[in-house]
């Protein structure tokens, strides 16, 4: 494959994936990270060895030949077009665009610049799905007649109240976020969709009273034959299955559990045929269940590389994209658009509820008694109720602020939107109130000043605490992404010990890092052992199975783009660690 100089447009959590894919593949060179907080930039060019960092996508312009944009789906066409007019190949995240109007743009921008567009439609690359479309083409059920597809998934959004996500402020970008995956599969599988109906679910009450649509049942007829989908996000239990009716047999994915099985005629009378239907089934899902705990059992121990299904999906579609681009395939983002327009038709379907006004902005002039910064989350939420029972006027600085709940709009609170990275929106808002509580978290920094300024939120944390309690304590840290910036805020009479980090490097849990986790924890002896986020929820397991000193763990929870990601296994995870699963 052909050398490209790549960019990524972005640093949350998915460009790590797209990192982590483009650098277990060859004919890759990662040359520039953009993203407009530059500690963020900086902190995933660390990671990955990138070459350097701007704040600015144009920057990448005449530098790189291909471009991966991950930035919120509102934000694609503007960050897309200007690089695409200047001949930037660009792979964009799922959806291709809020709108039809803005694909069709991005594909026009693609033909004028002579380059490719490709979007991260991963799911059709899952392997699960990838058996399904093997067994259909060695002609095990025939042709295909029918697809009836499920996804009743959680959302984490809904269940910790986060309403002010994107996604949220209409039932469109509900679709786009979340229903583009199952419908790519649909559109895999079937082609293009001609025909749609739609009826959805009744409104969702969440909060205080906002309703919200959160399920279709959708009807399709496609180039090769006719599906049914059933959306519902916010469920407890996740049920995700593809199931194939052909000629002479039914197929069915399951794509939670990443197995296949089926039933086909055997050459046996009726009774028997059902004897042996079952039994074959049968052994299909233990055979499926035993290679998934053996491949699962190899990434943990350290023995093999990463290989959970979400992570080779995307590596399927990312190999598929550049394999096209050395190939001279020019693809022309034909199905992502496909999908933008599916999911705007069904949304244009309901009549449903809007989403909430947005709450009260301060006057020019006005005070308050408390200033809120990152007030609108769970912490943010109890925060503001005990302020207000105790007759307080509230400023809230927050980065959303569509669909919050009945408090923030009342007439003594205050909301105004902006980045805590703004500088001059932030004093405006602090300049109002002469206390301030401060619950938003950033990131790092290569100066004083940026790291004082976009600290994160366990670190700020952990700062107050040691300069709280010095120097009446010790401490000791292990910085578990090698970052230890913020030991700089601390202050001079506080004893502080920075150690290395005591792991090697594994594609999962490894058995001799629990065993170096163990013997730190016993060689430090601490009063109390602090660990915060997934980052360090080794030591919490460690802890936790041998009992070796007292710990608190804390998580500020898992980001908005990670809901397709590792979100439920990480909570999984996360109780099982903390023992909410193991009576103790």
């Amino acid at each position: 494959m052909s050398q490209f100089r790549v960019g990524l447009v972005g640093a949350g959590y998915i460009a790590d994936i797209h990192a982590e894919v483009l650098r277990k593949q060859g004919g890759i060179h990662l040359a520039m990270v953009a993203d407009p907080v530059a500690s963020h930039a900086e902190a995933l060019a660390g990671t990955w060895q990138i070459d350097k960092c701007v704040t600015d996508a144009a920057e990448l312009i005449g530098q790189v030949e291909v471009a991966h944009v991950l930035v919120p789906p509102n934000l694609h066409r503007r960050v897309a077009e200007p690089l695409l007019r200047a001949g930037v190949h660009v792979f964009l995240e799922k959806p291709m665009a809020e709108t039809p109007e803005d694909c069709a743009a991005l594909r026009d921008a693609a033909a004028e610049g002579g380059v490719t567009i490709g979007v991260n439609q991963n799911f059709p690359y899952h392997p699960a799905h990838a058996q399904l479309k093997r067994d259909i083409r060695d002609n095990r059920i025939g042709p295909i007649r029918h697809v009836s597809l499920l996804y009743n998934m959680p959302l984490r959004q809904l269940d910790g109240g986060q309403l002010g996500h994107w996604m949220f402020a209409e039932p469109r970008n509900l679709l786009l976020e979340q229903a583009v995956h199952p419908l790519s599969q649909i559109d895999d599988l079937l082609g293009p969709i001609e025909t749609i109906d739609a009826q959805p679910q009744p409104p969702r009450t969440v909060g205080d009273g906002i309703e919200l649509i959160t399920g279709w049942l959708v009807s399709l007829r496609c180039g090769r034959g006719t599906a049914q989908l059933q959306f519902s996000l916010g469920q407890s239990f996740p049920v995700w299955q593809v199931n194939v009716i052909g000629d002479d047999g039914q197929l069915e994915a399951d794509m939670i559990n990443n197995r296949v099985s089926g039933t086909t005629p055997s050459r046996w009378l009726d009774a028997a045929d059902s004897l042996v239907g079952g039994v074959t089934r049968g052994r299909q899902l233990i055979a499926g269940s035993v290679k998934g705990a053996l491949a699962y059992a190899g990434s943990v121990s350290g023995m093999t590389g990463r290989n959970d299904p979400f992570f080779r999906s995307m590596q399927g579609s990312i190999k598929a994209f550049y394999c096209g681009l050395a190939a001279g395939k020019r693809s022309k983002g034909e199905q992502g658009s496909r999908l933008v327009g599916v999911c705007c038709d069904i949304s244009r379907r309901v009549n449903g509820p809007k989403a909430a006004s947005r709450p009260r902005s301060p006057a020019a002039d006005e005070g308050f008694d408390v200033a809120l910064l990152g007030g609108t989350g769970f912490i943010g939420r109890h925060t503001l109720a005990a302020l207000l029972a105790e007759g307080k006027r509230v400023a809230i600085f927050a980065r959303s602020i569509d669909n919050l709940p009945a408090p923030f709009h009342r007439p003594d609170v205050g909301v105004s939107q902006g980045s805590i990275n703004d500088r001059a929106a932030v004093q405006d808002v602090v300049s109002r109130a002469p206390v301030v509580v401060n619950l938003a978290h950033g990131g790092g920094g290569a100066t004083p000043a940026a790291i004082e300024a976009a600290m994160g939120g366990p670190q700020r944390r952990f700062i107050q605490i040691a300069n709280a309690f010095s120097p009446r304590y010790r401490h000791a840290i292990i910085a578990m992404d090698g970052r230890i910036d913020a030991v700089s805020q601390l202050s001079s009479d506080v004893t502080v010990d920075v150690l290395p980090v005591p792991l090697a490097k594994a594609g999962g849990l490894s058995v001799q890092n629990l065993k170096r986790i163990a013997a730190t924890i016993r060689q430090q002896q601490p009063d109390l052992m602090l660990a915060y986020n997934w980052g360090a929820i080794e030591w919490t397991l460690v802890n936790r199975l041998m009992r070796l000193v007292p710990q608190l763990h804390f998580e500020d929870g898992f980001g908005p783009e990670e809901a397709d990601g590792h979100q439920i296994a990480r909570r999984v995870w996360t109780r099982q660690a903390r023992g909410h699963w193991w009576p103790m």
